[in-house]
């Protein structure tokens, strides 16, 4: 049986697939030069947990809440000759979904899910585009 937080991780990537459906998105990082051409036109997701913080240490429930903090990071090749406008524009789409994602369907019984701040590329790797998304999720019952 998975665990609460291996739950918590795919329901997050699973949302993210439906609010995304055009791009690739996976719980497994890989360098540009490890995905496809496809997958790379597409845009790639990868959802990566941080680790877990801000346990809830009252009587009684000594670890049963916490905060989880995770990073969704999105990769994109354009064209060769790509401005590094077209890769900001290509940065801000990918960012958009992940804003999809924060205001989704989640179910908040379960967790919220806040985006902290994001960073890009700065145009330097163009054509290659990339953010990194921090989020924070914030458990509020413990189980999937």
């Amino acid at each position: 049986m998975p665990s609460p937080l291996t739950e918590r991780m795919n329901l997050i990537k699973d949302t993210l697939a439906q609010v995304a459906p055009n791009r690739v998105v996976s719980r497994d990082f890989k360098d540009f030069d490890q995905h496809t051409i496809e997958d790379l036109e597409k845009g790639v997701l990868t959802v990566i947990s941080e680790g877990e913080a801000q346990y809830a240490n009252s009587f009684g429930r000594q670890a049963e809440t916490s905060k989880h903090p995770l990073v969704i990071v999105g990769q994109m090749s354009l064209a060769p000759d790509a401005t590094g406008t077209q890769v900001e524009d290509a940065e801000f789409d990918l960012v958009e979904d992940v804003k999809a994602l924060v205001s989704s369907a989640l179910p908040v019984d379960i967790c919220t899910l806040e985006l902290k701040r994001f960073r890009q590329s700065k145009q330097m790797d163009a054509p290659n585009c990339w953010i990194v998304c921090e989020l924070v999720l914030d458990e509020l019952r413990g189980q999937v």
